[in-house]
């Protein structure tokens, strides 16, 4: 059933979130891994350069991304999320991965609980990832209504045309102008995410901890961490872990930093 919530959002938080992930990923993935993933993921950045010709979004009751010519497989999205699935369904040559992901708190917030369906197709013996469903929660916080064609060539491009520079296994990513200034503000993310895991008073910081939903007795928790300035409402710093990536952002300086640990 689609969240009553409203979306508040900014169409510079989009392009940052959807933007920044999307480089994250490539650039988590570019740290030394093996060849052959390698050489899938570097595929996926070049397929950004057309979008349109290589993916198809649309926002009806749910956010759904198709991508025309598959390249990664469903051993590859597994080391990215270092996650069991919620559940998995096979069969007819189709591969179904579900992660349900909830707010970690003292009393339960299900309302803020968010599915993501991942679609595999079987080409060459191998399951390839086709198509990708996001919660009407999550199309809320992305504030799809905002979301247009020239919004999505230039978030496309940004991926595409994203400079790395490399020092380990770090990849750092400098901020416009215009993202720093669209952040949301300390309301509007209380709008978005409720109220947080933890409050850390002495740092003006919000705490944020999600934990997918499997059967693992200890799972992986993913920790986000928000520093307000001085009027206690925008945020100066970001800073967020999840099982073998970290990444930091300081706002004042417009870097961000993603890590990797392999």
């Amino acid at each position: 059933m689609p969240s009553t919530r409203k979306p508040s959002r900014k169409s510079g938080f989009q392009r940052l979130f959807i933007a920044a992930h999307a480089v994250a990923i490539a650039g988590f993935l570019l740290l030394g891994l093996s060849s052959c993933l390698l050489n899938r993921v570097v595929t996926v950045k070049q397929q950004f350069c057309d979008f349109e010709s290589n993916f198809a979004l649309q926002f009806d009751d749910v956010t759904e991304l198709q991508i025309q010519h598959p390249v990664l497989l469903d051993t590859d999205i597994l080391w990215i999320s270092d996650a069991e699935p919620t559940s998995v369904t096979e069969g007819n040559g189709e591969l179904v991965m579900t992660w349900v992901i909830e707010k970690v708190m003292n009393i339960p917030e299900p309302e803020y609980d968010f599915a993501i369906d991942l679609y595999f197709e079987q080409s060459e013996g191998q399951y390839k990832l086709n198509r990708l469903q996001m919660d009407p929660i999550l199309r809320e916080m992305m504030g799809t209504e905002t979301i247009n064609q020239e919004l999505i060539d230039k978030m496309a491009m940004d991926v595409c045309e994203a400079g790395w520079r490399f020092s380990d296994r770090d990849v750092e990513y400098e901020l416009s102008e215009q993202e720093i200034a669209l952040l949301p503000n300390r309301s509007e993310i209380l709008e978005m995410l409720g109220e947080p895991s933890e409050y850390l008073e002495p740092e003006s910081a919000y705490v944020y901890e999600f934990r997918p939903r499997n059967s693992d007795p200890d799972p992986n928790i993913a920790r986000v961490k928000v520093w307000f300035d001085e009027s206690g409402e925008l945020p100066v710093k970001m800073e967020s872990s999840y099982s073998r990536f970290t990444t930091s952002a300081d706002f004042a300086e417009r870097q961000m930093v993603f890590s990797v640990a392999l």
